[in-house]
Order: structure tokens, then sequence, then C-alpha cells
């Protein structure tokens, strides 16, 4: 099942492999990534220090050729960053965890950037029957044998030890031994 919307120029297809996961094929518009993408070349532009030129002076075409895949990583990183919370919202599904994105397609060439986002959302569950149960109490009466028990448990938890010099040690007796070597 895929639904696909179109809202604001981003492009989603919303598919429910299960009833706890979303995959998400969202698709920019070229013309959003080569905003974003000019934005990323020009503060790479300003903080670039390049020999022979001065800082923030640096022909785009040197740019390009110099620091063409960073740009394209961090053109990617960014419309991703940016588009990622509007496609949720859009299509109003709220992650129970954190996204995992995969399948990213851009090529840096002015085409659109496509990418997939597996998704885990809480599930709806169906109850189909909510009244008409009969829960059975458990008797609340103690027994002289579990009183006993406990009371022997709590004064074995809270007694404290005596050193007993006079006697060999008897069947629960609590010893210290040390072992030396002939």
């Amino acid at each position: 099942m895929a639904d696909t919307t179109t809202a604001g120029n981003l492009q989603v297809s919303v598919e429910q492999p299960s009833s706890y996961q979303r995959t998400l094929s969202i698709t920019v518009p070229a013309e959003r990534v080569k905003r974003i993408r000019q934005s990323v070349r020009a503060s790479l532009t300003r903080n670039a220090r390049v020999p022979g030129f001065r800082k923030g002076h640096l022909p785009d075409h040197l740019v390009e050729k110099q620091f063409g895949p960073a740009i394209n990583q961090e053109t990617v990183d960014r419309v991703i960053q940016e588009t990622y919370p509007e496609a949720l919202k859009q299509e109003n599904i709220t992650p129970i965890a954190q996204g995992e994105v995969a399948d990213v397609h851009y090529h840096g060439d002015g085409g659109d950037l496509h990418y997939h986002v597996n998704v885990e959302v809480q599930p709806s569950i169906e109850i189909a029957r909510t009244s008409g149960f009969v829960v059975a109490r458990p008797s609340d009466t103690v027994g002289d044998e579990e009183l006993s028990s406990v009371l022997e448990r709590l004064r074995g938890d809270r007694a404290t030890l005596e050193v007993v010099d006079d006697r060999k040690p008897d069947l629960g007796d609590e010893v210290q031994v040390r072992i030396t070597a002939p």
C-alpha cells in the first residue's frame, strides 16, 4: 500500500510494510536542491583558504573543482535534515525512534534528490472486547507454615555472628578456614 502526496514541492510516498513500520520515499525537486547547494558552496567559499586567492574570493569553477565532492555531501546532509521532518509532518507520522535513511540518489548534476527513510511508529491495536471478564481473586489467608518460614528467613537475615572458641562447629554454623601450604 503506497500513498503519494505532493505539498511544498516535496513528493512523499508512504508504504506500510507492517503495523509498526512506515517506509517514506522522499523526492526533493531539483530547484530546492540547487538552492541548498548554492548556500553550501557560498559558505565554503567564504571560509576556504587557497594559496594565491584572498579568503572569500575564489572563483566558482575553482571551488567546484577543488571542493565538489565535499559540497555534494554537505548538500545531501542538509537536504535530508531539512526535508525529513517536513515529510513526517506532511504525512502526519510520529516516529517512536530515529528513522534510518537509505538509498540516497543524487549525482550533483542539478537533478532531484531521492531517498528512503524507514521509520518505526506506534502500532495501532484494536481491542475487540473490553467488558464481561471475570477475574478470580486468590485467597488472602496465610497459614502457620508460611508465617513460620517468613519469620525464620527474617531472623536469618537480621542475625548477628558471634565468635565461639569453646566448641566444635555444629551443622549450620559459619566457619572461617585458613588454608596454608605445607
